[in-house]
């Protein structure tokens, strides 16, 4: 049975509601109270000031408890279906949390290959998983992204990317990223299985703030995206052509120097949905 397919079903989502959510992160989200600041007088008007002249240096990104992002699809025993996005925030290639919920994404330290860890089990790292995990990939140091597909109709379907966002950016520079992609779609112009694996690539102009992509399958450009960057994240537009639709995309850099990226996007209408990430 085609869960997956059949849950991303232009028929079965055009009734389909977007509505945004959060998610509880554990102990790794919760804020930060700030000292008072004590006056200071007024600096004397003939005192130098320094001046930093290196365009490379870095930029600390604003303040954002979000560590990634999930599309979480479900459908009742009535055929009504729903899909929702949910803020991660809590840092963590193992799991996330949605609704209340730990889910396993990940194996534990020094498990699982430099490709895609796929995984049918009942438990892992004694969390419960409801469905069949797909997750990428060893290769990645910094975040993880997949999907988790659904068994039976009592499950939901989960495209997700989470991780440890970088604590600076570069302040310019053109940097080119590639990687990997995982695309569920309802169409006859891609191979007939439930979740596609594919590649993705980034042009990223942090001068500028702008980042451009692509994400691939079946030797085709399924979805073109467009986003700003602020702060340590980035948001903009999700566009196929191919699928002959447009949607959103988000997602964030991560580990050192933001040396990776990883994100979701997703139809207007939700007849497709992918996650994604890549690294320099």
């Amino acid at each position: 049975m085609k869960n997956a397919i059949l849950k991303f079903s232009l028929t079965a989502l055009a009734t389909l509601t977007l509505a945004a959510c959060g998610s509880s992160g554990g102990g790794d989200a919760g804020s930060r109270s700030q000292a008072p600041t004590k006056d200071k007088p007024a600096a004397q008007a003939n005192q130098p000031t320094k001046k930093q002249n290196n365009s490379n240096t870095p930029m600390l990104p604003s303040s954002n408890d979000k560590t990634g992002g999930a599309i979480v699809v479900d459908s009742d025993n009535k055929g009504n279906v729903t899909a929702k996005t949910v803020a991660l925030t809590s840092a963590n290639l193992y799991k996330i949390n949605v609704d209340g919920k730990d889910i396993p994404i990940g194996f534990g330290p020094g498990i699982g290959s430099g490709g895609w860890s796929v995984s049918k089990a009942q438990t892992i790292n004694g969390m419960k998983l409801n469905g069949k995990l797909e997750a990428c990939c060893g290769s990645y140091s910094n975040v993880r992204f997949g999907a988790i597909e659904s068994q039976d109709p009592s499950q939901d379907d989960i495209l997700f990317y989470n991780g440890y966002p970088t604590t600076s950016m570069p302040s310019s520079g053109v940097v080119t990223y590639r990687g990997d992609s995982i695309i569920s779609a309802d169409t006859d112009k891609l191979p007939d299985e439930d979740y596609l694996k594919g590649s993705s690539s980034f042009s990223v102009d942090f001068g500028n703030k702008k980042l451009t992509g692509t994400l691939r399958t079946d030797n085709k450009d399924v979805v073109k995206i467009d986003a700003n960057i602020s702060g340590n994240g980035f948001s903009g537009t999700a566009k196929s052509d191919l699928l002959n639709s447009q949607g959103k995309a988000e997602g964030k850099f991560y580990g050192e120097n933001a040396k990776e990226l990883g994100g979701s996007a997703n139809a207007n209408d939700n007849s497709w949905g992918a996650a994604f990430a890549a690294k320099k």
